[in-house]
């Protein structure tokens, strides 16, 4: 009997024990979730557990987690029933997509985007690179002239792409450009990347084919080509994506190093200097302008992405997505939802559970997407001051929704880095075209006088007065004449000799 006694006792004490160690825990987590600013949802749910544990009568103990173990049961059974997601579909954000594509419409008929769609119909990247094609002969027939003699295969394959030429030819005496804004969060949306590698690639055949004209005596039809380049390039300036602008900074940038290779080193006529004089003066970006409709595309974009958390039918209500990742699978591979049957009961518990996380609508995430966004507006300022290192959010860690919002935008892929890089890369093309401004009045002086300018104030009527200053600094470009030949650099960038 005492033995019994002392094991029952000792039962007792054991099961108190682990009784006050689940209290304490759950304590602790309680005591957690106020620190780190859990959803409320979480902790109300947490402190009817807890109560339920303490101040809950015993009798009514018992009946409260049977009733708890019933809900579960229950939703254990939902989550392996059919689901009917007929009208159902991941929400977006299509109304701001609708005034954005307003803003920026233009008449097909003025549209040279409908010019390079037809075009994308036919386009194959492969082609677009040889086999013969390696990284010497890449760079050697970008970056100078060469000759269908000394590389034959190279001069029959371009020959394969005139139809190409002669379209893009077309395309460019359209000024203005729109394409579908696509605010869709897919990396792999196989329309974006081919389009934006097409256009990439044909800045580069018309390059490589004027290049080529040089070398065999055609100027008059390499110049048309490296002003096609430049056509194109504008063509992207007027994008929503800063990916697309920086794209065409890539391609006006080699073109314009053919031109001025041309202008200085070549027998330019009058008539072809003036042509390339008045091509400079439509080169225009606006810094201001473009990092803004960068910052809105972003924007939009962002709220798309953690629109896929929800889902609206065409009665307009909205519901927690059942299966995000299983829509992200299914954008970002093409396949199959019913495939993943699986999958999809998964993440019918999954949004159950995400109800004590998310809140009831997107708008609430998209408020937070916006001010994240908008902390970089400033820097759209022309008095921006880029060499102090911006303010960060205060990104300490939290169990709550905003700070996935703050954290999956910052962190991805080092924003800060990305509008900084956007503007170094934007301060260099800068540079650069001022560079050709006053490398077209140096020659132009010298065609007129024989020999090359003394000082940069010789020209001085010959270019704007900006193209005088390197950017960079704030400063004049340096000039200096060393009688056959002459220097022309910035603080930051070597314009000629290149």
């Amino acid at each position: 009997m005492l033995e019994q006694k002392q094991d029952r006792n000792k039962q007792r004490i054991e099961k108190r024990i682990f009784k006050w160690i689940g209290l304490g825990l759950l304590v602790l987590l309680l005591i957690a979730s106020l620190i780190f600013q859990a959803p409320w949802k979480v902790i109300t749910l947490l402190v009817i557990i807890l109560a339920a544990c303490t101040i809950l009568p015993k009798p009514f103990r018992k009946w409260f987690w049977l009733s708890a173990a019933a809900i579960v049961v229950a939703f254990i059974i939902w989550a392996l029933l059919p689901e009917d997601d007929e009208g159902w579909r991941t929400y977006t954000f299509d109304e701001e997509l609708a005034v954005l594509e307003a803003k920026y419409a233009i008449p097909d008929e003025e549209n040279a985007a409908s010019i390079y769609n037809e075009l994308l119909k036919s386009y194959d990247s492969k082609t677009m690179h040889p086999d013969f094609l390696d990284r010497e002969l890449d760079k050697l027939t970008l970056s100078e002239p060469w000759s269908s003699q000394k590389y034959p295969h190279f001069a029959q394959w371009l020959k394969g792409h005139e139809s190409t030429i002669k379209t893009l030819m077309q395309a460019v005496q359209k000024k203005r450009c729109r394409f579908p804004i696509n605010v869709q969060p897919v990396v792999t949306d196989e329309l974006e990347v081919n389009r934006l590698s097409a256009l990439k690639n044909w800045g580069l055949l018309l390059i490589r084919t004027g290049n080529n004209d040089i070398a065999e005596g055609r100027t008059d039809q390499a110049l048309k080509k490296y002003i096609c380049a430049l056509r194109i390039a504008s063509h992207l300036y007027q994008c929503q994506r800063m990916l697309d602008i920086s794209v065409g900074f890539y391609i006006e940038e080699l073109a314009l190093i053919q031109l001025e290779r041309f202008v200085v080193e070549g027998e330019p006529t009058n008539e072809q200097m003036q042509m390339i004089s008045d091509l400079m003066t439509d080169l225009q970006n606006n810094w201001s302008s473009d990092f803004d409709k960068g910052l809105k595309y972003d924007r939009l974009y962002w709220k798309n992405a953690f629109g896929l958390f929800y889902e609206i039918n065409n009665e307009g209500q909205i519901r927690l997505s059942g299966n995000p990742a299983l829509v992200m699978r299914n954008l970002f591979y093409r396949r199959r939802l019913g495939r993943y049957f699986r999958d999809k009961q998964f993440h019918r518990i999954y949004a159950v559970l995400a109800w004590f996380f998310l809140p009831s609508t997107p708008q609430k995430i998209a408020k937070i997407v916006k001010t994240t966004i908008d902390r970089y507006r400033p820097m759209s300022q022309p008095d921006f001051n880029w060499l102090k290192e911006p303010d960060k959010p205060d990104m300490r860690f939290q169990l709550n929704y905003p700070y996935m919002v703050k954290a999956a935008i910052i962190e991805e892929s080092e924003i800060d880095r990305y509008y900084r890089f956007f503007h170094d890369k934007y301060l260099e093309h800068i540079v650069l075209r001022r560079g050709s401004r006053l490398l077209i009045a140096i020659r132009q002086c010298q065609l007129e006088s024989g020999a090359w300018p003394p000082n940069l104030g010789a020209i001085r009527s010959s270019a704007p007065a900006e193209a005088f200053i390197d950017p960079a600094g704030g400063n004049e470009f340096e000039y200096e004449n060393h009688g056959e030949r002459f220097s022309l650099f910035g603080e930051t960038a070597n314009i000629w000799p290149k």
